[in-house]
């Protein structure tokens, strides 16, 4: 049974890794330049357009990336099927958030469909950890409590592992 959970958990991985893929690269207006208005971009100012932008913008661009990423810590941790929060798998976890999150700057730096941006690379990371988070107080909570066995009349714990 768990192992066609986690295969269940991989197809999910796939579809959300190809779906960003799609949001962050190849969506509709990335196709609409023409190829010789497509060039390399980089943003590399911390934050720099706090100040230029309206805040709906903002609010969409950083909560965007933020959420954006959540997915992927909970998807990962759960593929890994990683019962405990051990240091090893939480930095794990980080890293591989960091390095899908360069990917993705990479391929819009080099094929001009987007800007690197290394506030994009930070608000990411801080998706991946706060995705993190989630799970384990969600893993917290859900072990803590007790539903009814109906065959003992005991209690169980729920396990998401």
């Amino acid at each position: 049974m768990k192992s066609k959970r986690r295969i269940i958990f991989i197809f999910i991985f796939i579809v959300y890794i190809l779906s960003v893929i799609y949001i962050t690269i190849l969506s509709k207006y990335s196709f609409q330049l023409p190829q010789d208005q497509r060039y390399p971009n980089l943003t590399i100012t911390l934050f720099s357009e706090l100040n230029a932008q309206s805040r709906t913008y903002l609010l969409k661009n950083y909560l965007g990336n933020v959420v954006l990423f959540l997915p992927f810590s909970i998807l990962f941790i759960l593929i890994k099927k990683q019962s405990t929060f051990k240091v090893r798998t939480i930095l794990l976890t980080l890293a591989s958030g960091i390095i899908f999150s360069l990917f993705i700057e990479t391929i819009q730096y080099y094929t001009g469909y987007g800007i690197f941006d290394i506030n994009d690379l930070i608000l990411n990371t801080l998706g991946t950890l706060i995705g993190i988070l989630l799970l384990r107080i969600l893993k917290f909570y859900i072990s803590s409590k007790r539903i009814p066995d109906k065959h003992h009349g005991s209690s169980g714990r729920i396990n998401i592992s």
